[in-house]
């Protein structure tokens, strides 16, 4: 019965899709907070994104970002990173998202930044959304000594605005009327 369900599930999503939709360039906003030991100012890690949306459920974009906003230099703790996301689930004006993304650090300490985040976003209009998202950084420093590389993940929870130059639809790979 379980499997059956899925196949009609899969079968609905394959419909709902619009493979002709032409690709979307957005930006988006978005400030987070981490658990990071410190200050507020070490937990606040604002970001912004451009990028395209293609096929209506997958985005590819490109962030810059600050990992935390204690240090006074400009260029201490930003991060350059690629974010794919994948539209999982709708219903109605929902979306749960996915982004695996993977960047890197710039500034004292240079590292290898792996993300892994989930949300939900909401279609205020068709050209713009808001987004509530949580999860989670992993830092590895590049530093050739095992002994002194640091790793650390630190977890985050944010929301995001996002603004598409053209309206868009929002799709999902499973989508509930």
């Amino acid at each position: 019965m379980k499997k059956l369900i899925f196949l009609l599930l899969l079968s609905n999503s394959i419909k709902a899709q619009n493979l002709d939709a032409k690709p979307q360039t957005y930006i988006s906003i978005s400030p987070c907070l981490t658990n990071e030991v410190g200050s507020f100012r070490t937990k606040i890690s604002p970001t912004i994104e451009v990028g395209r949306q293609f096929q209506d459920i997958f985005t590819l974009g490109l962030a810059i970002g600050k990992t935390n906003c204690s240090s006074d230099k400009f260029l201490d703790d930003v991060y350059l990173e690629m974010r794919p996301n994948l539209n999982v689930f709708q219903v109605g004006k929902f979306t749960n998202t996915i982004s695996p993304g993977i960047g890197y650090v710039f500034g004292p300490v240079p590292s290898l930044m792996l993300e892994w985040t989930t949300g939900v976003e909401y279609a205020l209009s068709d050209k713009t959304h808001i987004n509530v998202f949580f999860g989670n950084y992993y830092y590895s420093s590049f530093n050739p000594d095992v002994n002194t590389t640091s790793h650390y993940s630190p977890v985050f929870w944010g929301f995001s605005f996002v603004r598409f130059l053209k309206p868009t639809t929002l799709k999902s790979l499973i989508r509930i009327k």
